[in-house]
């Protein structure tokens, strides 16, 4: 029997997988009488037959046929037995089959060649990456065996789904798998546009905010996002802030029923019949009226958590975007305003609108209306709004910090601390040097940044661009006795996984460090 015969035989619905084994293993077939068998099925696409054929092999046999192989090979791995059968064989019309065999059903016979296919694609994509991607992109357009990819060369695998991403002429189906893609991936994606965010031209970066985006379940994307839209205000359109700090779900609480003031420590609360509630910070009932107390804490108290919940919403919303400096859109702060107790909030605040870095009106709300610090009424202009750090109020206003106005929010009565000579000459802060704290109150008073975190010798934070290193001079279980703070910029810290390398770090200049940040980095640890 010839090679043809065998072949013409192969096709027969009447010769079975071990007939057809028998005949390889019983007839005289030269190497290259194998490899024309083995590219004969792989070209027709018979995976099915071939494994049949395949795993019908006798090892023993095999390797008495083929002394040079070393016993240690396995005879179930794919390679091996294409490298016994066809010896010689167009690797070309065997990439397919590979493929084939990494996503194959469980159900199907292709599936026992599975792990030595995916260790065969790896060790391709090893010797030659952009083979291999490109392997990926013409025999599986849903790139579900990118895995292979992504354990040869994390960054380059990445880049390659990114380029696909950018590039227009590319089907829209191609981009929602590799979009899909990313979304499986989603720390490595983030770790990566971390590293080169900055490196992508203006068109790439909003391409890659919307797609960041789409990763806001991940808290990694959701900070990254953050720390751009601070450190890159010259590019960022504002459209990316109001998608990541969207306007807050309030629940719509009947504005015709409640009115609240803040009464010093004291919230307030004033029902339409008149009966006025008030609790302290400490959400304790205290009655004015002994009279009607009875009557109204059973009805007005489970409504009055929810209020205090709702409440306490809009305040950390506000606080927050106070001390990571968020921009609002105009459009999107009037919105904000349309919420009732937002508003009511918003009127014992400071608001300002800045133009070239420097403060174009500070302004307060009253009844709706915008009143500067004159008391004059204003119109906003289109610039952003933010509310006001006190880092950045002028001098001719610091009189107001010594005025007895009750806000709900931490603001002007808010410590303020401004680098000194020696600190800008050494880089470094000691005033705190040897100050014995708690680290749950450093936790608690970082609101805003990133989770400050411990590792030998010091705990570090991040907010916006910049790393914020507390040195310690001893750490023992929940109390911490602090040593001097520095700063880095975020790109001239090495990180291994999540633990930042700060030897070899440049120490950024606390003259180039953002006053805000600056004041907020002491506060949390002033005590």
């Amino acid at each position: 029997m010839n090679i043809e015969q065998l072949i013409e035989n192969f096709d027969s619905k009447n010769t079975t997988a071990i007939d057809i084994s028998d005949m390889l293993l019983k007839g005289n077939f030269s190497a290259t009488d194998q490899s024309k068998f083995v590219e004969y099925a792989l070209q027709k696409g018979k995976y099915i037959q071939l494994d049949a054929v395949l795993s019908r092999m006798s090892a023993s046999n095999m390797l008495l046929k083929h002394s040079t192989l070393s016993k240690s090979k396995v005879h179930d791995n794919l390679q091996t037995m294409l490298l016994i059968l066809g010896e010689g064989i167009n690797w070309k019309i065997v990439y397919p089959l590979l493929f084939a065999c990494c996503y194959a059903d469980n159900k199907s016979e292709l599936s026992n060649w599975q792990t030595s296919a995916r260790k065969l694609l790896f060790s391709l994509a090893s010797k030659d990456f952009d083979l291999v991607f490109n392997l990926l992109t013409n025999y599986d357009p849903q790139f579900r065996t990118i895995d292979t990819l992504l354990s040869a060369n994390k960054d380059k695998a990445i880049q390659k789904l990114l380029d696909i991403f950018f590039e227009s002429d590319v089907y829209v189906s191609a981009k929602r798998a590799v979009r899909q893609i990313l979304l499986r991936y989603s720390d490595i994606f983030v770790d990566y546009i971390n590293k080169n965010y900055f490196s992508y031209s203006y068109t790439h970066k909003i391409l890659l905010c919307n797609l960041l985006l789409s990763h806001s379940h991940n808290a990694k994307a959701k900070l990254l996002l953050q720390d751009i839209i601070e450190s890159d205000k010259g590019f960022i359109s504002s459209q990316f802030a109001t998608k990541l700090y969207p306007l807050p779900k309030f629940k719509n609480m009947p504005t015709k029923r409640y009115s609240f003031t803040f009464k010093d420590s004291k919230r307030a609360v004033k029902i339409v019949d008149d009966i006025e509630i008030v609790f302290d910070v400490n959400d304790n009932f205290v009655p004015l009226n002994t009279n009607n107390a009875k009557l109204v804490q059973p009805i007005f108290m489970s409504e009055y958590q929810i209020f205090c919940k709702e409440l306490e919403h809009r305040l950390n919303y506000l606080n927050a975007a106070m001390i990571r400096g968020y921009n609002f859109e105009l459009q999107h702060f009037l919105q904000c305003l349309n919420d009732h107790f937002f508003a009511k909030v918003a009127e014992s605040i400071l608001f300002a609108q800045f133009k070239d870095c420097q403060i174009k009106d500070i302004f307060v709300i009253n009844n709706g209306k915008f009143h500067n610090l004159e008391n004059k009424k204003i119109e906003l202009s289109d610039l952003s709004v933010v509310i006001l750090h006190p880092v950045n109020l002028p001098k001719k206003y610091e009189y107001l910090k010594q005025m007895d106005i009750v806000q709900p929010l931490y603001q002007l009565s808010r410590p303020v601390f401004v680098a000194d000579q020696n600190e800008k000459a050494t880089n470094t802060v000691k005033r705190f040097k040897g100050k014995m704290i708690k680290f749950c109150d450093i936790k608690k008073a970082s609101f805003g940044f990133a989770n400050i975190k411990k590792m030998q010798g010091c705990l570090y934070t991040k907010v916006s661009d910049t790393i914020i290193k507390y040195d310690c001079i001893n750490m023992e279980k929940d109390i911490i006795t602090l040593g001097g703070i520095s700063f880095y910029k975020s790109y001239n810290v090495t990180f291994y996984g999540s633990i930042p390398q700060f030897k070899k770090s440049i120490v950024s200049p606390i003259a180039e460090v953002d006053d805000k940040i600056f004041s907020e980095s002491l506060r949390v640890v002033c005590g």
